[in-house]
């Protein structure tokens, strides 16, 4: 059977000055656990704002080849200046845009006829903008 001693004297003497730790050691250790704990904090916010972005990038790219497909299926080539070339505002809510350009290029020698069609679609919450671009013959 174990039996313990309340006995201060049967207790090892503690080493002379050093009863725990000094007050410079926890302001150390707190100083170095709030430098981790805030580098953590950095780290997340900059995942969090790398991932809104690349949410954005993704629905501007996405407008974008929208677009396209729309020229694309359209079978009036002559009217695709006039049906699809402008700008739309507030797609993604303020400050965000899809401009669309038409350009028709033609010539003689040798005979050619396309257009051209430029879709820019930007973002202003993080000044993202995406372009994209196809050359449609005459048919």
């Amino acid at each position: 059977m174990l039996t313990v001693s309340r006995n201060h004297s049967d207790v090892a003497p503690r080493a002379a000055g050093r009863e725990g730790f000094t007050l410079v050691e926890v302001v150390i250790a707190l100083i170095l656990l709030s430098v981790a704990v805030l580098g953590m904090g950095a780290t997340a916010s900059q995942m969090a704002t790398t991932a809104a972005r690349a949410e954005w990038s993704a629905l501007a790219l996405e407008a974008a080849e929208d677009r396209l497909v729309e020229v694309r299926l359209d079978p009036r080539y002559e009217k695709l200046d006039s049906l699809f070339a402008g700008t739309e505002s507030q797609i993604f809510g303020t400050g965000s845009s899809r401009v669309t350009t038409v350009q028709h290029v033609t010539g003689t020698n040798p005979d050619i006829d396309y257009k051209i069609i430029s879709v820019v679609v930007r973002v202003a919450q993080f000044e993202t903008s995406v372009s994209r671009r196809i050359i449609i013959a005459a048919p």
